[in-house]
């Protein structure tokens, strides 16, 4: 019996030493150095030697060279992505990088990158809003948004905007980034607007939509509903106004295409 208990207080003993053994080594301080070698690659080799769990997604590409001389695996990390302009984000014990900064409420993104491929932010896109986006071949280009508080399609249209020749559709509840056919495919236009609203008063810069487009994006940010019984197919194009009140604004997007409104139980038709 004295035996047994002698031999589980050494199995105890050596436990004990290897978890502070583990702290120790956690704790020591990061001394490294890396020439020409790809991010994702140092990200990773320093996650192992701390033994810490780190995630790389897809957008973060290219080489670097570094020097970490640092007291812990976190101030190494964070030290390095913000000198490689890289996000870092930490839930429950793993850290993610990134090139891409998204963050999502209520339908609305906020989001911050720059000059990351197209192709891999639309895939880091769709996951985070978990939206279908499906595009056809594209070609090799970045893009860099900043954006605060707009809407999944605004964020589509910012992207369209570097891809000559290609269009941007909505299916059901998803969008498609489609390579036009012919320039006469009007099924294919590009909406370049930005309405904003504060309390309430609203402005409206549009370079190039269609009016039900626009329409559509007024009742959404007022929170109201509408019927639309006409349906122009009107393209609106260089229109900017300031400070309106809702039932302004949309008085001045009726008149170009000659239509008015009345109000019926809080509901709009035009």
């Amino acid at each position: 019996m004295n035996k047994i208990k002698t031999t589980i207080l050494i199995m105890l003993f050596i436990c004990l030493t290897s978890i502070s053994f583990g702290q120790e080594k956690v704790e020591e301080s990061v001394y490294l150095d890396f020439r020409n070698q790809k991010i994702s690659d140092i990200i990773y080799s320093l996650a192992e030697l701390c033994g810490e769990s780190v995630f790389v997604d897809e957008t973060v590409v290219g080489n670097a060279t570094f020097h970490f001389e640092d007291k812990d695996f976190e101030s190494a990390l964070r030290r390095f992505t913000q000198y490689y302009q890289l996000f870092l984000e930490d839930v429950n014990g793993v850290y993610t990088v990134s090139k891409v900064k998204i963050q999502v409420s209520d339908s609305k993104l906020t989001l911050n990158t720059e000059n990351v491929a197209v192709e891999e932010f639309l895939n880091l896109l769709s996951r985070k809003t978990e939206k279908t986006i499906m595009y056809d071949n594209l070609p090799k280009t970045t893009v860099t948004i900043r954006v605060k508080e707009v809407s999944l399609e605004d964020v589509l249209n910012f992207v369209i905007v570097k891809l000559p020749g290609f269009g941007l559709e909505r299916i059901a509840d998803g969008y498609y980034i489609s390579k036009n056919q012919s320039s006469n495919n009007s099924k294919r236009n590009i909406d370049i607007f930005n309405l904003s609203k504060v309390e309430d008063s609203y402005s409206l810069s549009v370079q190039k939509a269609t009016f039900s487009t626009v329409i559509d994006a007024l009742f959404k940010k007022a929170g109201k509903e509408y019927s639309l019984l006409v349906k122009p197919n009107m393209q609106l194009e260089n229109l900017f106004y300031t400070n309106k009140s809702f039932d302004s604004l949309l008085m001045l997007l009726l008149q170009p295409v000659n239509c008015d409104f009345t109000i019926s139980n809080d509901v709009h038709y035009k």
